[in-house]
């Protein structure tokens, strides 16, 4: 969804993967350059040409250092890793860290007013409640890449007693 509304915002957006195989969706989700967040010297090309970023699994270290001169890495929501950043690399680099809640509910309605303005909707699996044991067992497969919804307009009630199946 990031990728989506800073390319609404008309934004030169970068995104980071691990996976060369994220790539091309990366880009057709609205990234314009893709970074892979294994390659130290892919990061080190990308040093100080960031002017924003949010969290995403990747060394600090190297995050902060990818950010412009008097700008900041900014975290939305809990990491439930330690942050390892480097005083000396926020003095010199004149960066800084902030963090801070999802936003409150007028700033989730602008966002979703914004999302119907410019047709932005998230990635997600449907099942209908008729598959819901399907639904479950690709959640705990690891298949599922974004959200996985249960559509109760495409379907009966699901019947959770094992002989229904």
């Amino acid at each position: 969804m990031g990728l989506k509304f800073a390319n609404a915002w008309d934004c030169e957006v970068k995104a980071f993967t691990s996976s060369e195989s994220k790539a091309e969706e990366a880009k057709r989700l609205g990234a314009h350059h893709v970074i892979s967040s294994r390659d130290a010297k892919v990061i080190a090309k990308a040093a100080s040409s960031l002017d924003f970023s949010v969290n995403l699994p990747l060394g600090w270290t190297a995050l902060v250092k990818t950010l412009m001169p008097n700008l900041r890495l900014h975290v939305v929501g809990p990491v439930r890793e330690r942050m390892p950043i480097s005083a000396i690399d926020l003095i010199f680099g004149q960066k800084s860290v902030s963090g801070s809640p999802t936003g409150g509910s007028s700033k989730i309605a602008a966002m979703l007013d914004f999302a119907i303005r410019q047709n932005i909707a998230p990635q997600v699996d449907h099942f209908s409640l008729n598959t819901a044991y399907d639904a479950i067992e690709h959640l705990v497969s690891g298949k599922p890449r974004y959200r996985v919804v249960l559509d109760v307009a495409k379907g009966r009630r699901p019947c959770f007693v094992p002989r229904c199946r």
